[in-house]
């Protein structure tokens, strides 16, 4: 994961990646615990906060400060 770009956020497990750099270890959306037909969703928010969503279930904010676009 060292070739990724800049401003680049992604879920691993339940851990959250900016850069391939883990920023956060226990994030409550945990993609190993998903089943077949799970629906998974991100957003983010107008306050910066970056949010996953499990069969339309918000699992809280996974980041603060994402940058728009």
């Amino acid at each position: 994961m060292t070739d990724l770009g800049h401003d680049i956020w992604m879920l691993s497990g339940s851990s959250v990646l900016q850069d391939g750099n883990t920023v956060k270890n226990g994030y409550e959306c945990d993609l190993d615990k998903l089943t077949d037909g799970s629906r998974l969703g991100m957003m983010r928010k107008s306050d910066g906060t970056l949010h996953f969503f499990v069969n339309g279930e918000d699992c809280g904010a996974a980041a603060n400060s994402v940058p728009s676009g």
